[in-house]
């Protein structure tokens, strides 16, 4: 059975990531923004709802640890899982307009929670601070979104095809079809690796977080496949962003948040993996050479999780 669950929630993580890319991709085709956005915000979003719900409940309940340690192991199976696995998939463009704007607000953002944890709690205060830099990063987003606009002579394929209510359709259908398979994913995970013995610690920092991550795994997969690269990026990025201002700003709202020591190496974590993207941005694409690496790094790391006492 827990296998099946395991199979069924790949499943549908896979259909929900094709419906969610493809209606996304024309939405932003049909109405001249940048696919990069759609990326940073529909797509981040929508594929950021099981960590949403999973450190909610978790914060709820009073289980500190997993409310955060749920973003910290995300944001790191977002980086080298869900782009180690798109690169090796298919080699990737790496925008550096990212640059600009989106990946100094990640590290900004993970700083930010940093400095807001150094007080061994997140208060609902930090949690309102939290939400306000975030929607200030959306209204910017917007912004730049509007600015960015092409004419339509200049968009390939502009003509029109699929009306836009199938897209949205596609959009939501994708995201609850990524939710309940992230759902599915995380249950059979979970109550396989207790049936093998493993540590509950481990199960939150590696299962869970990869699980929740799903989506995001499944949905930058499949947009390195069908080559819309600025979708893979930007839904990481987005993500990461997401979490940190989203899920964490909605959970220490609800209930402040503990902050243990152990959690500490995760938090310093999440903010190195983000300066392998700069590189990678610099250099302007991401190779199946660098894909591994990745996925060897995010191997190492779960070794250590394994080994640590």
């Amino acid at each position: 059975m827990y296998v099946l669950a395991l199979l069924a929630g790949l499943g549908l993580l896979t259909w929900g990531a094709d419906l969610l890319v493809r209606g996304a991709s024309r939405i932003a085709l049909g109405y001249r923004i940048p696919p990069m956005v759609v990326g940073l915000t529909v797509v981040a979003m929508g594929t950021s709802m099981p960590e949403m719900a999973v450190s909610t409940v978790a914060a709820f309940n009073g289980s500190a640890d997993i409310a955060l340690g749920n973003v910290n192991g995300s944001a790191l199976a977002n980086v080298f899982i869900a782009l180690g696995l798109s690169a090796v998939v298919a080699p990737i463009v790496v925008s550096r307009s990212i640059l600009g704007r989106d990946l100094p607000v990640a590290v900004g953002m993970q700083l930010l929670l940093v400095l807001l944890c150094w007080n061994a709690s997140l208060s609902r205060i930090d949690g309102v601070v939290l939400l306000l830099a975030g929607v200030a990063y959306q209204v910017w987003l917007l912004r730049d979104a509007v600015q960015g606009r092409t004419a339509v002579e200049d968009v390939p394929d502009a003509a029109p095809g699929t009306p836009t209510w199938k897209n949205l359709l596609f959009v939501v259908v994708g995201i609850g079809m990524l939710v309940f398979g992230g759902d599915l994913f995380v249950g059979g995970a979970t109550d396989l690796a207790r049936l093998l013995g493993l540590s509950e610690r481990f199960i939150g920092l590696t299962i869970v977080a990869v699980g929740t991550s799903a989506p995001e795994i499944a949905t930058s997969v499949v947009g390195a496949y069908k080559g819309e690269d600025e979708i893979s990026v930007g839904n990481v990025v987005g993500s990461n962003i997401f979490n940190v201002f989203g899920v964490l700003g909605v959970s220490s709202v609800i209930a402040p948040i503990a902050v243990s020591p152990e959690t500490w190496p995760d938090l310093w974590l999440a903010l190195a993996c983000l300066f392998p993207l700069i590189v990678l941005a610099l250099r302007g694409s991401m190779g199946r050479g660098v894909g591994l690496v990745f996925l060897a790094v995010y191997a190492v790391y779960v070794y250590w999780l394994l080994v640590a006492p």
